[in-house]
């Protein structure tokens, strides 16, 4: 694989160019960098192309894609707008490297509520998303119509930052906007479990043939994509 640093829309990044036509979108937890989740997105799709952004907020000892409030919560208007800047982020890297097939969202803690945001916000133009030790972009609202879409839920359970009802809710949300939702609850705290079920489950699950269309999907499939609607931003987060 091609491995190139750059920046992109505002967003510094890593690419790396796949030979298979698949496309992944790394999307890191706050305090970490672009880099961290490239070796989970070598592990669970080889062969594919991996785009993963750097937040722009400094946070800890590195970096967040959407500030928390001092609560942890997000603020509504401020995860849309992420998750838009970062959606626009996504829409050049698939034109600039001629992506054939619509990418598929992997994000972790913070990360894993903003990917699932961009999915709300435009489920067309994304295959679907797997969601590591997520929370809620929207937890006392519904989520817009996510038909056809799947996505792949990793809780821990022993992760002391998130409530135990708070996935077994947010795969309730997905499933009800018409998701195919897989939830798992893993022997895992908020990292990644010690046996490597995170990286197995998720090789598994893109590889299923439920996701074949994903990976042959035409790039003129990202064209038809819906705009978001105002009214996606007060449903959706």
């Amino acid at each position: 694989m091609a491995f190139r640093a750059g920046t992109t829309a505002g967003f510094a990044h890593v690419h790396e160019a796949g030979d298979d036509g698949r496309a992944i979108v790394l999307l890191h937890g706050g305090g970490r960098d672009e880099r961290d989740l490239l070796g989970f997105g070598r592990a669970i799709a080889p062969g594919a192309t991996l785009i993963a952004p750097r937040g722009r907020v400094a946070h800890e000892a590195g970096w967040i894609l959407c500030p928390r409030r001092s609560d942890r919560s997000f603020d509504p208007e401020e995860l849309v707008r992420r998750a838009d800047e970062i959606g626009s982020f996504v829409s050049e890297m698939s034109a600039w490297h001629a992506l054939r097939a619509s990418p598929i969202l992997v994000g972790h803690s913070d990360g894993a509520a903003v990917a699932a945001a961009m999915l709300c916000r435009n489920p067309g133009a994304y295959a679907g998303a797997v969601l590591l030790r997520p929370a809620s972009p929207g937890p006392q609202r519904g989520l817009p119509a996510l038909d056809g879409r799947s996505v792949l839920m990793l809780a821990g359970a022993r992760d002391q930052r998130r409530e135990a009802a708070e996935a077994p809710h947010l795969a309730q949300q997905l499933s009800e906007a018409g998701a195919t939702v897989d939830l798992h609850v893993l022997d895992a705290d908020h990292g990644f479990a010690a046996d490597e079920a995170d990286a197995t489950l998720a090789r598994d699950w893109i590889a299923a043939p439920s996701q074949a269309a994903w990976r042959s999907a035409p790039a003129t499939s990202r064209a038809r994509a819906r705009k978001p609607r105002t009214d996606d931003c007060n449903r959706s987060v």
